[in-house]
């Protein structure tokens, strides 16, 4: 039998990037200046807007080793426009995270 898990894998997403966002979406090579400062972050790589899924970052490293890009059909940005936040775009509808919460934005 065949269980497809995504939509309970984005939902458990969704909740860990609102709270995350309650205390601020900043970019990586910020979070690198000083990590324990920006500790509880949503980090994001400013250069393609992809949300930092693992880094590595410690005296010797810093470097990111995934993003939040592994769901099919699911493009997941943070956007910069009259503020900051997360776009989860699903083609005909999105999911916007920000501030501590998450909400769906239909657009046509």
């Amino acid at each position: 039998m065949f269980h497809d898990y995504a939509p309970v894998f984005i939902i458990g997403m969704l909740n860990s990037f609102a709270e995350k966002t309650e205390n601020g979406i900043i970019d990586f090579d910020t979070y690198v200046t000083d990590p324990e400062k920006y500790d509880g972050f949503l980090i994001y790589d400013k250069s393609n807007g992809k949300v930092v899924c693992d880094m590595c970052v410690d005296e010797l490293h810093s470097d990111i080793v995934d993003y939040f890009d592994f769901f099919d059909g699911v493009d997941i940005r943070v956007i910069e426009d009259d503020g900051i936040f997360v776009d989860v775009d699903f083609g005909r509808s999105s999911i916007v995270v920000e501030n501590g919460r998450w909400y769906v934005s239909n657009f046509d």
